[in-house]
């Protein structure tokens, strides 16, 4: 599931057309950090952003590689994009990686807007 959701994470980065709302699920960012940071760069200079969401959840027991990635490209995310773009980040405490109500979380996120 990590792996699928550093996909989601990629896929919105280089082509946040494809979808309207990616849910990301503990991504392991840190496989690839600078590339993520790279893609991230080049995104919040993308137009057509408006209607585009990205919920990125994780436990505080995740693997480093998610922990300590994650929380920043959300600040930088925060800190960059373009009006109409909505994301979030959710950490729950005590749980590990891929926690089990990611995707509930994630749907709910996405429809409440």
């Amino acid at each position: 599931m990590s792996n699928s959701a550093l996909f989601a994470v990629y896929a919105l980065l280089e082509k946040p057309e494809t979808f309207n709302a990616f849910i990301a699920s503990s991504p392991m960012i840190g496989h690839c950090t600078e590339y993520i940071n790279k893609k991230a760069e080049a995104f919040v200079k993308k137009d057509h952003l408006n209607g585009r969401f990205l919920f990125m959840i994780y436990g505080t027991e995740d693997s480093r590689r998610v922990t300590e990635h994650v929380p920043d490209l959300q600040n930088y995310l925060d800190m960059h994009t373009p009006s109409g773009f909505i994301s979030k980040l959710e950490i729950l405490q005590g749980e590990g990686h891929v926690p089990d109500n990611s995707l509930s979380k994630g749907l709910q996120f996405i429809f409440s807007h």
